[in-house]
């Protein structure tokens, strides 16, 4: 008769084990644990908790021989299989062998403990898995038998939820132009994205402005702020500021979400302005009535080009323009170039042509103005002289003349140029076929014994005026004679001579 019997022993909240064993070697019968025979085995299960059924936890099942012969060896199999629908954890099977039942074999293979207990740790069983061991023994003397298979292990109790992790993660990139002007706003566009997991809420943004960069109402920052940013979305934001200086800038933006998550960026850019650099250029005298020519070049020295550059030159009164550059028109008191847009670098020049009558200082004041550039200013002068230019001329009244008659001989200076003439000076030279009688003029003369009359220097003589000596002499010798006439001026470099040809004829006294 094969007895089978069932122990639940010591089952807690986390453990529990339970044994299956087998007292007998004759089989007579079956209890309600038995499932019967098949092909000469027997084969004893039992499950925990709640023994078999719809509730259990852990089946072990032991299957063995219906009838055993001493010293003939035998295989008994026990099974396990996890019942539940999750994982039981440190699976372990023990035999205990009396002293007259050697265990020869197994698979896989046991690990002996004193005592006769052998062990097969089966670890974790997952939700509907089974394991098998298969044990060889052989009996040592007849009689009952008592051998008792165990299994212990832990079960596991857990709880599932679903939930999302999400992992938000900003990107800044700011952009601004490379280079800006100092007078106009400057544009920069914030491109806000979240390139991670799940929406970032809460988004506060902050642009740091570095000094000499402000907001358009004089702010040193700029702030925003976005309720929430979805996964894969971006936002661009279109900022404004402005220069107060020149020079090289960077301009960071920094954005945080509510859960901790930072980005920055930045943006560097150059803020200049044009530089005007002018000169105007004129000779060192001009010439009245003579066309004078004037020079006026502009120059950009600065970083940016300069838009809407004119030019505004000043006129001294009573000059006259007789041509000038294209483009050109009046104003009051001078001209106007429009010249449109100067790069950097480059230079334009604009030339005039005047000419005036009136003496004196002639030139004047030019200014160049353009789109946030400072006005530049440039002034030349030059003094409007007349040129002197006199005419010497000596004229006899009557030719030919008897010899102990009279001749007048006129002497006449006029200045034919735009300057005056000063300190004339006249002096006449007599030859030995005549004689001095007598003289008259704007001034007085003198005569020397060798026949000279000189008279005295003439202060001024003003354009276009002209001024007369007359010098009278009697013909004492015939023959061909020359009156020479010599004049002087301050303005002259070197004297003027002028010779009077006249006859004397008839018989000498």
């Amino acid at each position: 008769m094969i007895a089978t019997n069932v122990h639940s022993v010591s089952w807690g909240r986390r453990s529990a084990w339970i044994s299956v064993f087998l007292s007998s070697v004759v089989f007579l019968g079956c209890s309600v644990w038995c499932s019967g025979s098949d092909q000469g085995m027997a084969v004893v299960r039992t499950a925990f908790p709640e023994g078999v059924g719809v509730r259990a936890a852990i089946v072990l099942e032991k299957s063995v021989p219906r009838e055993i012969v001493v010293n003939r060896s035998f295989d008994y199999r026990v099974r396990v299989r996890n019942v539940t629908k999750s994982a039981v954890d440190d699976v372990l099977i023990s035999s205990t062998f009396p002293k007259h039942l050697r265990i020869d074999a197994s698979a896989p293979k046991t690990r002996l403990r004193d005592g006769g207990v052998a062990e097969w740790p089966i670890g974790v069983l997952q939700a509907g898995q089974e394991s098998l061991i298969v044990i060889r023994v052989t009996p040592l003397a007849a009689g009952p038998i008592t051998h008792c298979d165990d299994v212990s292990f832990r079960t596991r109790l857990s709880v599932c939820a679903s939930f999302d992790v999400i992992a938000p993660k900003l990107r800044v990139v700011l952009e601004a132009p490379k280079e800006a002007l100092l007078c106009d706003p400057i544009p920069l566009r914030l491109t806000l994205a979240n390139v991670g997991t799940g929406t970032a809420r809460d988004i506060d943004i902050a642009v740091a402005l570095p000094e000499g960069i402000k907001t358009r109402d004089g702010a040193p920052s700029l702030n925003a702020r976005l309720a929430t940013l979805d996964q894969g979305q971006s936002r661009e934001i279109p900022m404004f500021v402005e220069a107060t200086a020149e020079g090289d800038f960077q301009v960071t933006a920094i954005a945080r979400d509510a859960y901790g998550g930072e980005a920055n960026g930045s943006a560097e850019f150059k803020v200049g302005r044009p530089v005007l650099e002018l000169t105007k250029t004129m000779p060192s005298r001009a010439f009245v009535g003579r066309p004078t020519r004037v020079a006026i070049e502009v120059r950009n020295t600065g970083t940016f080009s300069a838009r809407d550059l004119v030019l505004r030159d000043t006129l001294t009164p009573e000059v006259e323009v007789l041509k000038a550059t294209d483009g050109v028109k009046p104003i009051p008191g001078g001209l106007e170039w429009a010249l449109g847009e100067l790069a950097v670098g480059q230079a334009r020049k604009v030339e005039m042509t005047l000419r005036t009558y009136k003496r004196g200082p002639i030139g004047g004041r030019v200014l160049a103005a353009a789109w946030c550039a400072e006005q530049a200013v440039a002034a030349a002068q030059c003094e409007c002289v007349g040129i002197p230019a006199i005419l010497l001329e000596v004229i006899d009244v009557e030719d030919p003349i008897e010899v102990g008659q009279k001749e007048t001989y006129i002497v006449k200076a006029t200045n034919q140029g735009t300057a005056r003439d000063t300190n004339i000076e006249i002096s006449c030279r007599l030859e030995n076929t005549m004689q001095y009688v007598s003289s008259s003029g704007p001034t007085e003369a003198t005569v020397t014994e060798g026949g000279t009359v000189t008279f005295a220097p003439l202060p001024e003589l003003a354009p276009k005026a002209s001024a007369s000596w007359k010098v009278r002499v009697q013909a004492v010798k015939k023959g061909d004679v020359r009156f020479a006439v010599q004049m002087n001026t301050d303005e002259l470099g070197r004297p003027v001579d002028e010779t009077e040809a006249t006859n004397f004829y008839g018989q000498e006294e």
